[in-house]
């Protein structure tokens, strides 16, 4: 029962490295970021997640509530859902720290926590990043490459396989300090 519960709190940790989810964007069957991690799969890995995860450990937290707090904290703050997008949703962050344009494309990067794509939008598109009520301001190009997608799953899929390392090392942790205790089994 404890290993099938880990289960759940290792499901709902990646929950929380999915932008939708932590910043009130309902996306019933509408979720860009969601749909293109959905082509990573068992017989389709990210081969190179192996790589981006070289020389890093688990995060290291003291309780399941700092663990949710912070992957949902760095999801929220670093990346943009689909409706989240400018100002008027709401949240002050991601902030942009320069744009670059490449082809038809203007893209908004930030630097924090690692440089990356926050949002695109047309070169010929005359709104501001920060005021997006046209649509026309995105995390996806209209030509059908994912740029911004790509960039937002490098660093997510990292971090939530960082997080999920340190709640199994957490949950371990914990049976190991109290497998001797009978009054703590008997609860």
């Amino acid at each position: 029962m404890a290993l099938f519960t880990l289960g759940h709190v290792i499901h709902l940790i990646e929950d929380a490295s999915v932008p939708d989810h932590t910043r009130n964007d309902p996306h019933p069957g509408d979720s860009p970021y969601e749909t293109y991690t959905s082509h990573y799969t068992a017989k389709n890995p990210d081969t190179s997640l192996k790589i981006r995860l070289a020389n890093t450990t688990a995060i290291k937290k003291n309780s399941l509530s700092e663990y949710f707090d912070g992957i949902a904290s760095y999801s929220n703050n670093n990346f943009y859902s689909k409706d989240t997008i400018g100002i008027q949703s709401g949240y002050n962050k991601p902030q942009t720290d320069y744009y670059q344009n490449e082809g038809q494309y203007s893209y908004a990067y930030t630097e924090y926590p690692e440089k990356h794509r926050i949002a695109v939008k047309p070169i010929n598109n005359k709104y501001n990043y920060l005021i997006n009520n046209t649509g026309n301001i995105s995390i996806t190009e209209k030509d059908g490459r994912l740029y911004v997608l790509n960039d937002y799953w490098s660093l997510l899929s990292k971090k939530a396989v960082q997080y999920g390392a340190g709640v199994l090392e957490l949950f371990f942790k914990e049976v190991e300090q109290h497998k001797n205790d009978p009054e703590y089994l008997a609860k």
